[in-house]
């Protein structure tokens, strides 16, 4: 019990005291929004809870690292505690912007991005933590999944009008929280995997600090490494399937 005490003391300042809490860019609004809401997480052992859920769906952020069969909550594991952090605090921006534009009404105006989705069904697993969150934030009612975003309602809905939704949640996001939304927890397709069947070599020399681009020009003296940009409303948002 102990330990778990600590961890959530310790969450407790990554989350109930964010960064944004020192960003005067933000909107003062939502922030406090937000402060509450994570607040409403962390007590009572709610985000370790919350996060041993979660943990179950990380190969939906990196299926290289992760896999369905083994992604089990590891507190010990800080890369896992860092993605489990960002995931969350993600989420719990978009109940944050689901509050304050009142978006309540079926059907909703917005649509979360694929792996913020995901995180949100992870939430409502436990709907007493749910409850919690959502009344904190300000709201009368919790919010109930959006049904036209999964099983067959999401086949019949039109892709462009998704996109159009998720094009508005960007751009709520860029005004309420002055800042993209990053496209690994945002984008809305799922992340596939960038390993190949026959890449188990090429791992192993990466892992060794040794760029493989030298195995095809032994003689280059640069190389350049592809960043991950983050979501905006003006880039394509996905790729026809």
């Amino acid at each position: 019990m102990e330990s778990r005490d600590e961890e959530s003391t310790l969450n407790e300042h990554d989350f109930g005291q964010s960064h944004d809490e020192n960003n005067s860019s933000i909107d003062p609004i939502i922030q406090q929004i937000l402060i509450k809401g994570m607040r409403a997480l962390i007590a009572g052992n709610g985000l370790v809870k919350f996060h041993k859920h979660l943990a179950k769906k990380l190969y939906i952020l990196d299926q290289d690292r992760f896999s369905e069969a083994d992604s089990e909550y590891n507190p010990n594991d800080e890369m896992q505690r860092v993605m489990l952090d960002t995931w969350t605090e993600e989420l719990m921006r978009f109940l944050a912007l689901k509050t304050i534009t009142n978006d309540i009404s079926e059907p909703c105006s917005l649509l979360p991005g694929f792996a913020v989705g995901i995180a949100w069904k992870a939430l409502m697993l436990t709907p007493s933590i749910y409850s919690k969150v959502c009344f904190a934030m300000g709201n009368s009612n919790i919010f109930d999944h959006d049904p036209s975003d999964t099983g067959a309602s999401v086949r019949n809905l039109k892709e462009k009008h998704k996109i159009k939704r998720h094009n508005v949640t960007l751009r709520a996001y860029d005004d309420y929280f002055d800042s993209h939304p990053p496209s690994l927890y945002w984008n809305f397709h799922k992340k596939e995997s960038t390993k190949k069947k026959d890449d188990i070599f090429t791992s192993m020399i990466r892992q060794c600090g040794v760029e493989t681009s030298f195995f095809t020009d032994p003689f280059a003296t640069e190389v350049t490494t592809e960043v991950e940009k983050p979501m905006s409303p003006k880039m394509p948002l996905y790729d026809n399937e």
